[in-house]
């Protein structure tokens, strides 16, 4: 009898321990996998408050998980044609939760809102610009 109870308290033991690494072992392999927010494609939306045009709405920016970024820039041309700029690569960094940084031309803050849907940011010349989350 003090044998059986003996194997029984071991496989108790046992199970509950495996238990406890299986768990562990998945929060690393969730932390892991778990992407930035910023991490994707971003349209622009607003310019100094004011909504852009269709054609500026094909201006995007695409942050990637090895910290680079690429910008595409489209504008309306003089003949009310969108016209594209070539893209433009640069480096980004997390800050702090949803604070990040470009080094592009010159450096800037982009913050996330709205539950992480909108990204604002300003440029050189201090003008608030927000894109949206495609």
């Amino acid at each position: 009898m003090k044998k059986v109870f003996l194997f029984m308290m071991l496989s108790v033991l046992t199970s509950s321990v495996l238990v406890s690494c299986s768990k562990d072992d998945e929060t690393k392999k969730n932390d892991k996998t778990k992407k930035d927010p910023i991490i994707g494609e971003w349209y622009y939306y607003s310019l100094r408050g004011k909504e852009v045009s269709d054609c500026e709405k094909k201006s995007k920016i695409v942050f990637f998980e090895d910290y680079t970024a690429t910008e595409l820039s489209v504008f309306d041309d003089s003949n009310g044609d969108c016209k594209k700029e070539k893209p433009f690569k640069t480096k980004w960094e997390k800050v702090k939760e949803g604070k990040y940084l470009i080094s592009s031309r010159s450096d800037i803050v982009l913050s996330l809102r709205n539950k992480n849907t909108e990204l604002i940011g300003y440029g050189d010349d201090g003008e608030e610009f927000i894109c949206k989350k495609k």
